[in-house]
């Protein structure tokens, strides 16, 4: 009998996961004249993906078969739910503000939001604007991925 049941429905719905992208991707050109095509990288990663969930589903299965009287894992306290539901309120501010705020500005809030219970006021903003700054140079200027802008053009 498996004793983590969460693990064994985590391998299985990555398993599932997995086989529909790899199912999909087969539809996609493998090579094209200049090389790999479109199905090539999501064909191997999906596909490792499921093998990988193969090998942890047995292992779910095998740990479970030779446990011996060990505690089931305990549900998370009330302190971990709040936790959880400001991680989660704090993405859903990213997703709305993103496209009136701009990348720099939105992403600034949000990692400084993040940090800001585990260092100190300054160090987390110091951290927030010095990362934004550099993913937005990264991606924006030398990538040209367009990312949204606000009003000032960041």
């Amino acid at each position: 009998m498996v004793r983590n049941k969460g693990e064994m429905g985590a391998g299985i719905f990555l398993f599932l996961f997995s086989s529909v992208f790899f199912v999909q991707a087969l539809g996609y050109e493998y090579s094209g004249s200049l090389g790999p095509g479109p199905g090539f990288f999501s064909s191997w990663i999906s596909g490792g993906l499921a093998v990988l969930s193969l090998i942890y589903i047995y292992q779910t299965y095998k740990k479970g078969k030779t446990a011996e009287k060990e505690e089931d894992e305990d549900t998370p306290k009330n302190h971990s739910f709040g936790v959880i539901a400001y991680t989660l309120g704090c993405m859903l501010f990213y997703v709305l503000a993103l496209n009136y705020l701009g990348f720099v500005l939105t992403t600034t809030i949000f990692l400084f939001a993040l940090l800001f219970k585990e260092y100190k006021w300054y160090t987390s903003l110091g951290i927030a604007i010095f990362a934004s700054i550099l993913i937005f140079w990264l991606f924006g200027v030398i990538l040209k991925v367009a990312l949204p802008l606000n009003v000032f053009g960041w």
